[in-house]
């Protein structure tokens, strides 16, 4: 599948993931409201849901809500906002697939406010809320690791 008929099947908003860089197309742009939080990583995440099939773009807001925006890449629109999701700006995204349990998480990281959300992706709701991990300092990174069964929070400080 070359990249014109990729971009013509999903409306040209998608970007072939195939291993061979000869295959990959050029970018276009999406959204224009993004915000970046310093120059971390992880400021946004793409996955593909293993429960509902869509193609999602995880990002946060330049205006003062902190929102999460739910974007659908392959239907070219914004399917759920959650404003406030934060007290301070949102600088990390992690995606982490719970086979366990059947659901799929999201992550998510505000390096000034020293807090991490965990949000069930199925419903939107938030399932932990960890205020004040490192007091002395920004939280930089953090994911969720599965050890036996047993799910941890990895922190970089």
């Amino acid at each position: 599948m070359n990249c014109n008929s990729i971009n013509k099947e999903l409306n040209g908003n998608y970007i072939n993931s195939s291993s061979n860089p000869q295959n990959i197309c050029p970018a276009i742009k999406l959204i224009n409201d993004s915000f970046s939080y310093f120059l971390l990583d992880n400021i946004f995440c793409v996955f593909k849901s293993n429960n509902n099939g869509i193609l999602y773009l995880i990002y946060t807001t330049k205006d003062k809500n902190n929102s999460i925006v739910v974007y659908n890449i392959l239907n070219n629109q914004k399917i759920n906002t959650i404003k406030y999701a934060h007290y301070k700006p949102i600088s990390n995204f992690r995606y982490y697939c719970d086979k366990e349990c059947n659901r799929e998480l999201l992550l998510t990281i505000s390096a000034q406010n020293n807090n991490i959300k965990i949000w069930n992706i199925n419903n939107w709701e938030c399932l932990v809320n960890i205020l004040n991990i490192n007091e002395k300092g920004l939280l930089f990174s953090a994911t969720i690791l599965n050890d036996n069964g047993e799910k941890l929070i990895v922190i970089r400080f």
